[in-house]
């Protein structure tokens, strides 16, 4: 099961990296690094190349940053807005292939909505893993 899991793991990332890449050829944009955390957990900042990706951006060393889905970026709140805060103060600006928002009203609203139930389904996973009989 522990190697089951790994496979669709990288398999899941290659898709995931083959869809930012052909979302940004589409865009037009030039990928200068692509920043990839295999078997780690949205829950946390504690990604080493999540955190590469914000010095980076603090570096100024791009100015859009193409995620996935945003539950990739951060599946808790605080972390989702304290680091979207500090890529909008190096003007970098973050781009979802799968969640086409924009600065609207409802996107806003939108993508609080996506963001907590990123964080729900995160928490009732740990309550209700897969094969566990629920009570």
């Amino acid at each position: 099961m522990r190697i089951y899991n790994k496979i669709l793991l990288n398999l899941s990332i290659t898709a995931q990296v083959r869809a930012c890449t052909e979302y940004c050829k589409r865009k037009g944009y030039i990928i200068t690094k692509t920043y990839t955390d295999e078997a780690r957990s949205a829950l946390t900042d504690d990604r080493p190349q999540f955190q590469k990706s914000i010095q980076d951006a603090r570096d100024g060393l791009y100015d859009v940053l193409v995620i996935h889905k945003l539950d990739r970026f951060a599946r808790n709140r605080y972390d989702s807005a304290f680091y979207k805060r500090e890529l909008r103060r190096a003007g970098v600006k973050i781009e979802s292939v799968l969640e086409h928002l924009d600065d609207s009203p409802e996107s806003i609203l939108l993508e609080s909505l996506l963001e907590g139930l990123a964080e729900y389904y995160s928490g009732n996973w740990t309550r209700y893993p897969p094969g566990r009989p629920l009570r």
